[in-house]
């Protein structure tokens, strides 16, 4: 079994840097590092190091990198028509499923931790003043387990999709549909405040509404990553219901 996850892993990461969409995959990447790993800590501030908003982060960077890999993973071998190949060779569903998964999670888990160092030294390179400016114990610890059970839940439901859709892009909209979902409570809000900057609006009213609802940290990180593991195992119990070789052939 491992061997064979090892295997599907060795194939998605070669078409992923190699493959038609290497381009674009490494295009996304750069810009997400320059984007979310420079820019917008160096907007935040010091804040960057010690604001339970850089936890948004956990969700914004594995939703950008596992849209287009997981939306991919079979809708995209629908189209290249090697899915059969792939599906009559020797290796198990559970294999072909948990390595697709996996090359997703792990490589948006990565450029997640990547953009957060990126963030802190360019943090530190600008505001740090010949000081050593360090994350609370908290932050950390907290960003790495979202971030990796968080890329879990968009892989989860993104395969789910691209079981099903003849075509890559059909996959990336309906992923990406389902995914923004929980933004639009927050564009909602800011189109309501119309007569409020956004940067004052951020500083006056979501840091401090974010900081009192997570004034315990561990608590609130603990229950966060409780019921997404569940949704996890849930989402990768449901694939794997779901990943017949038949249907999947006919599409």
């Amino acid at each position: 079994m491992k061997a064979d996850v090892r295997t599907v892993l060795w194939k998605e990461y070669r078409e992923m840097f190699s493959g038609p969409a290497s381009r674009d995959n490494i295009a996304v990447t750069i810009i997400m590092l320059g984007l979310l790993g420079i820019l917008m800590p160096l907007q935040q501030g010091v804040g960057f190091v010690g604001s339970p908003m850089t936890l948004l982060y956990s969700y914004m960077i594995p939703f950008t990198i596992i849209l287009n890999l997981i939306a991919d993973s079979f809708a995209g071998e629908r189209e290249r028509h090697t899915l059969e190949t792939l599906l009559a060779g020797r290796l198990s569903d559970r294999a072909i499923l948990v390595g697709k998964l996996l090359a997703s999670v792990l490589y948006a888990w990565a450029v997640s931790i990547v953009s957060l160092l990126l963030g802190w030294i360019s943090v530190n390179v600008a505001f740090g003043k010949g000081h050593l400016l360090l994350f609370p114990i908290w932050m950390p610890l907290s960003f790495v387990t979202l971030s990796f059970l968080v890329s879990w839940l968009i892989a989860g439901f993104g395969v789910l999709i691209s079981l099903r859709s003849p075509t890559v892009r059909q996959a990336q909209q309906i992923v990406g549909l389902m995914i923004s979902v929980p933004m639009v409570p927050i564009l909602m809000v800011l189109m309501m405040m119309r007569n409020v900057t956004f940067g004052t609006w951020v500083m006056t009213v979501a840091i401090p509404a974010l900081s009192s609802m997570l004034s315990n940290v561990t608590a609130f990180v603990g229950v966060m990553a409780l019921v997404l593991l569940i949704i996890d195992l849930a989402l990768v119990r449901i694939a794997l219901a779901r990943f017949q070789r038949a249907k999947l052939i006919q599409g």
